[in-house]
């Protein structure tokens, strides 16, 4: 979660968060993140993991994490890895600020990951790539889009897939434009796809 999507909760949403013993989150193996999660040896990310601690050691958690419920009581890590990690580094602190969500399906999920990491430009932006990966995952999950094998890269479709991931990831429509052309004309549509794409992203 970041600012935007805190300050867009309702009252009944901003009931769900909570705090949540740090011992009770599960990290997944392979999150499916738009960006990078924390890699142990990362200089990268082990700076911004202490940076982060020591800011909210001195001024408080700003913004939850989020999580799922699943089983037994325990809850899976959605977004927020980073703060995750800050948390766990700080003497005394056992628990952590966490917005507790269920989602309906993998694509809801993957969305709300992306626009986090979008909108999270005070921390580490998503890049392009890491949009890139994310929206691939969706088209190839999400069957509403139709079987992944067969998409024509064509503006209606490319307008269609755009239509609907825009408002749900908060990805400007020229990136996500882009993005999808790309993921379309890799997945065989050679003929297509090389007509779909705009020279000046062919490079």
């Amino acid at each position: 979660m970041n600012e935007r999507q805190l300050a867009a909760l309702t009252a009944d949403q901003q009931n769900n968060i909570k705090d949540i013993p740090l011992l009770d989150i599960d990290v997944p193996s392979k999150p499916a993140q738009a960006r990078a999660q924390v890699t142990a040896g990362t200089s990268r990310s082990e700076v911004h993991i202490n940076d982060l601690a020591n800011d909210i050691d001195k001024h408080g958690q700003a913004v939850p994490i989020t999580v799922e419920p699943i089983a037994n009581n325990r809850y899976k890590l959605v977004c927020g890895n980073h703060r995750f990690e800050a948390k766990k580094i700080l003497r005394g602190h056992h628990t952590i600020s966490a917005y507790v969500r269920s989602f309906s399906d993998d694509t809801e999920r993957d969305c709300w990951q992306l626009q986090e990491n979008v909108d999270d430009k005070p921390r580490l932006s998503a890049t392009h790539d890491d949009i890139h990966k994310s929206v691939r995952k969706i088209i190839m999950d999400n069957a509403q889009y139709g079987d992944p094998k067969t998409l024509k890269c064509d503006r209606a479709t490319v307008k269609r897939i755009n239509d609907d991931l825009k408002p749900r990831t908060g990805v400007d429509g020229r990136t996500l434009s882009s993005v999808i052309r790309k993921v379309l004309k890799s997945q065989g549509d050679s003929n297509a796809g090389e007509s779909c794409i705009p020279t000046r992203w062919q490079n």
